[in-house]
């Protein structure tokens, strides 16, 4: 079903979009300025030097249809990083994503936006603190694992906090 953005009465004044979640066909998950971010990403090799014109597909969940992106003039299956290795994501309403590598052999990478801000791939470093996770993960489905375990996580944690604010 299609609607028009001036019929959702979002009382915002801008335009929401709508995504389908994961392999649900038939569930839209709208988002609109709140719950949403503005993403932009740096590609970066083992010492933190910037890395350019590497490839990237950006799915949202466990969807197996790249994400299309906000504002783009047609729906990119790959993303470019330019010479400074930063590459536009655009807005991505709250969730978990994954990011395709395009090399061979693919390295995968996810991405979380909620309220609070966007995290990316981490591990436990040897400091027993969050690490960036150098090189990702080799397969899709342990960076889905990840991503999905990690958002719940977050989410638990955002309700929490809410709860002790309202008492």
């Amino acid at each position: 079903m299609i609607t028009a953005d001036e019929t959702t009465e979002n009382g915002t004044e801008e335009y929401l979009f709508g995504t389908v979640e994961g392999g649900s066909p038939g569930y839209v998950y709208w988002s609109g300025v709140s719950g949403s971010r503005k993403v932009i990403l740096r590609k970066v090799d083992g010492d933190f030097n910037s890395v350019g014109g590497k490839s990237f597909t950006i799915y949202r969940g466990s969807s197996s249809t790249p994400y299309p992106l906000l504002g783009a003039a047609e729906e990119p299956s790959e993303l470019t990083s330019g010479d400074s290795g930063c590459l536009y994501v655009g807005v991505l309403p709250n969730g978990w994503y994954i990011i395709e590598e395009d090399i061979s052999p693919k390295a995968y990478f996810y991405l979380i936006v909620d309220d609070s801000g966007v995290y990316g791939t981490l591990v436990e470093g040897d400091n027993g603190k969050d690490a960036d996770k150098v090189g990702g993960y080799g397969t899709r489905a342990e960076a889905e694992t990840e991503a999905s375990a990690r958002y719940v996580t977050l989410r638990a944690a955002a309700k929490a906090k809410a709860v002790e604010q309202n008492g």
